[in-house]
């Protein structure tokens, strides 16, 4: 029986990445993506889901703000890494870099997605003022959205497994959404300058 339980708990904590649901099926290796490098701990990779794939899964509103990367991270054998978004920034082609955005983050641009912060819902077809910005209802539902954004969203936490998922970059007002690069750096396993051409 102790052993049993033993089996039971190294699963768990095998899958502890995987409880939440989220993520995207890793591609068989990292040379699958668009750019690939590596560390002494893990194999990381990075393509840009191109905007009208993402539109088509998140709508077009999330693309004309946000840049929607698939990252995907492989530890190497006997390996088991941290795994956090914010680890992860954004070379522009136009210079400087981006920090992702969290789903909550993303869908708060249409509403709040929480109750308690008091989104004042609009009637039917008036436009309401959020962060600045007049919308109509017609728009994307933020709860709707922040879910499926949770959904597909780079899970995090500690894997001794590979894990893909989508990391979401704001582009900044008046910038490019021409990507130069991804630059991933954590303690404990390093840092990998993804190049991505023009």
């Amino acid at each position: 029986m102790i052993f049993r339980g033993l089996l039971v708990a190294s699963s768990v904590a095998i899958s502890l990445v995987y409880a939440d649901g989220t993520g995207v099926p890793p591609r068989d290796s990292g040379s699958q993506y668009q750019a690939h490098g590596e560390t002494n701990s893990a194999i990381i990779a990075a393509s840009i889901v191109p905007p009208k794939q993402a539109a088509k899964l998140l709508t077009s509103d999330v693309t004309k703000r946000y840049i929607v990367m698939e990252v995907a991270v492989y530890p190497k054998s006997g390996h088991e890494i941290e795994i956090q978004s914010l680890d992860f920034a954004l070379k522009r082609a136009s210079g400087g870099t981006s920090r992702p955005a969290n789903p909550e983050e993303v869908a708060s641009v249409w509403g709040q997605a929480r109750p308690e912060l008091g989104r004042r819902p609009p009637t039917q077809g008036a436009p309401y003022e959020v962060f600045g910005l007049s919308k109509y209802n017609s728009g994307p539902d933020p709860r709707a959205l922040e879910t499926k954004l949770q959904r597909l969203a780079l899970p995090k936490g500690r894997t001794n497994r590979a894990v893909a998922g989508y990391v979401y970059f704001p582009v900044p007002v008046g910038g490019t959404n021409k990507v130069a690069g991804l630059e991933y750096s954590a303690p404990r396993v390093g840092a990998v300058n993804l190049i991505f051409g023009h």
